[in-house]
C-alpha cells in the first residue's frame, strides 16, 4: 500500500512542479522572442533609415557603395529609378534574387501603396514590414522607400532574412529544453526521495499501530482464556475448590482491567489529551512519602531500600502530583521486578542551581539493560524479560506499558527520561526536569 502511494505522490509531486516549470519557461520564451523580434525589428528600421537618407543625399549610386551597404547590413538591395532598375546587373543573373526582390515589392505595394510625393529633393516616404517568402522559404524584414529627386521617383526595396533570429530563438529554445529536461530530472529524483522521507513517519507509525493492536490482542487473550477456562469450573467445583476459581477470575478481570487502564492512558498520550495540572510541588516531601509507601514491598523480597535527599532545601516543582506518584510508582515497580532477592534499589533527588533543573533517579542493582536495548525499552509492550527473568527467577506481571508511560508523564512534563548503567552493576533510570 505504502509502495503505491509513494509511487503516487512522487509523480503527483514531480508532475506539478515540472508543470508549473515548463508553463513558466514557456511564458518567459515567449515574452523573451517577442522583446528580441521587437528589439531587431526596432535595430532594422533605425538601421534602413539612416542607410535611405544617405541614398537620398547622394547625387549618384555607385555598385561599390551599395556592396559595401548590403554586406554591412546582410542587405538585399534593389532600386528601380522610374520602373528601370538601377545598376544592380545581379538581379538579372541570379533568377531566385529576382523573384524575390519581384515577391518582396508587391507585398508592400499590396500592404503600403505608394502616396503622392510633393518634389522635394530629400522627401522620402518608407514603410517597414515582415513577410514569409515562397521563394526561399523563410521570412525576410523588408522596407519599402520612395524617394522623389529632380521630378523622378525611386522605388528602393531593402530585405534581410531573419534566419541569424530565427537561428538565436531556435538555440534558446533547445538551452531551455535541455534546462527543462535537466530540472524535471532533479525535481522527480528529489520527489522521490522527498515523499519517500514523507511516508517514513507514517509507515513507522503504522507498523507501531499493528505491532501494537497485536500484542495488546496477545495480553487480552491470556486473561479471558483464564477466565473462560474457570467459567465451567464454578459450576460444579470440589469443595476444596469453590473459592479459588472465583478468585482466579477476580484476579484476570483485575489485570485486564490495569491493562486497559494502561491503554487509555497512552491513547490520551497520543491524542494529545493526557491532562497535566501543574501546581507547585515539593518533590523531596513527595519522594519521602513514596520511599515510605514502598519499604514493605521491599522488604518482603529483602530489597535493601534507600533514598537519597538533598541536605538544602530546594524550591517547589510546578508539576502534576497524581502524574508525579504514577512516574516513580512505575519506576519502582519496574525496579522491584527485575532486582533479585537480597538486593538493593536507591531513589535520589538532585537539584541544580544553576539551570534550575531537579533530577529524579531510581537505580537497581539488576543485571542492567543492555545497550542495544536502552532506547527500545520506552516501546510499548516491549520487554526484556528473557534475561531478567532468568536473573530474577521469577515472572513479571508488566505489560510492558509501564515505561512507556512513563516516558509520556516525563515528556507531558518539558523533560527527559533515560537508562543509564549503574556502577557495580544495574540500571539506573533517570528523570530530568528543567
Amino acid at each position: 500500500m505504502f509502495r503505491k502511494v509513494h509511487h503516487r505522490l512522487a509523480f503527483l509531486c514531480a508532475g506539478v512542479t515540472i508543470f508549473i516549470l515548463l508553463v513558466m519557461s514557456a511564458l518567459y520564451l515567449f515574452i523573451s522572442e517577442q522583446s528580441m523580434k521587437e528589439s531587431q525589428f526596432l535595430f532594422f528600421r533605425n538601421h534602413v533609415s539612416t542607410l535611405l537618407s544617405n541614398i537620398g543625399r547622394q547625387e549618384t549610386l555607385t555598385h561599390q557603395w551599395l556592396a559595401q551597404a548590403e554586406s554591412n547590413g546582410r542587405y538585399l538591395i534593389s532600386i528601380l529609378d522610374n520602373g528601370t532598375p538601377l545598376l544592380h546587373d545581379r538581379l538579372k543573373q541570379e533568377p531566385d534574387i529576382r523573384l524575390l526582390t519581384e515577391e518582396g515589392r508587391a507585398y508592400a505595394q499590396e500592404n503600403f501603396p505608394p502616396e503622392t510625393l510633393r518634389l522635394s529633393p530629400f522627401l522620402f516616404q518608407h514603410n517597414e514590414f515582415i513577410f514569409d517568402s515562397a521563394v526561399r522559404q523563410e521570412a525576410f524584414y523588408g522596407c519599402q522607400a520612395y524617394i522623389a529627386r529632380n521630378g523622378q521617383q525611386i522605388d528602393i526595396l531593402i530585405l534581410t532574412s531573419m534566419k541569424p533570429l530565427n537561428r538565436q530563438i531556435r538555440s534558446q529554445r533547445i538551452l531551455f529544453l535541455l534546462i527543462d529536461a535537466a530540472a524535471a530530472l532533479c525535481l522527480f529524483l528529489f520527489s522521490w526521495h522527498f515523499t519517500r522521507k514523507l511516508l517514513l513517519p507514517i509507515e513507522d507509525s503504522q507498523r507501531k499501530q499493528n505491532e501494537f493492536i497485536a500484542a495488546a490482542s496477545h495480553e487480552l487473550r491470556t486473561p479471558l482464556a483464564v477466565v473462560l477456562s474457570s467459567l465451567p469450573a464454578c459450576q460444579c467445583p470440589p469443595e476444596q475448590r469453590q473459592t479459588q476459581f472465583p478468585d482466579i477470575i477476580r484476579s484476570e478481570c483485575l489485570r485486564m482491567s490495569r491493562l486497559v487502564d494502561d491503554l487509555l492512558t497512552l491513547a490520551k498520550a497520543d491524542s494529545h489529551a493526557l491532562t497535566v495540572q501543574k501546581k507547585p510541588l515539593e518533590l523531596d516531601t513527595l519522594i519521602l512519602n513514596i520511599y515510605e509507601a514502598f519499604l514493605p514491598v521491599t522488604r518482603e523480597k529483602n530489597i535493601r531500600f534507600l533514598i537519597d535527599l538533598p541536605e538544602q532545601s530546594v524550591p517547589a516543582f510546578a508539576c502534576d502530583q497524581d502524574r508525579m506518584i504514577q512516574l516513580l510508582e512505575i519506576l519502582l515497580h519496574n525496579a522491584v521486578s527485575y532486582t533479585p532477592f537480597g538486593g538493593q534499589i536507591s531513589l535520589r533527588l538532585d537539584y541544580y542551581d544553576r539551570s534550575g533543573s531537579f533530577e529524579i533517579r531510581v537505580e537497581d542493582s539488576g543485571i542492567g539493560v543492555p545497550d542495544e536495548e536502552k532506547e527500545k525499552i520506552f516501546r510499548r509492550f516491549y520487554r526484556s524479560d528473557k534475561a531478567r527473568t532468568r536473573q530474577t527467577g521469577q515472572q513479571t506481571e508488566h505489560f510492558g506499558l509501564g515505561l512507556s508511560i512513563a516516558a509520556e508523564i516525563v515528556h507531558a512534563h518539558n523533560g527527559k527520561i533515560s537508562v543509564q548503567d549503574r556502577e557495580g552493576g544495574g540500571a539506573a533510570f533517570v528523570c530530568r526536569f528543567f
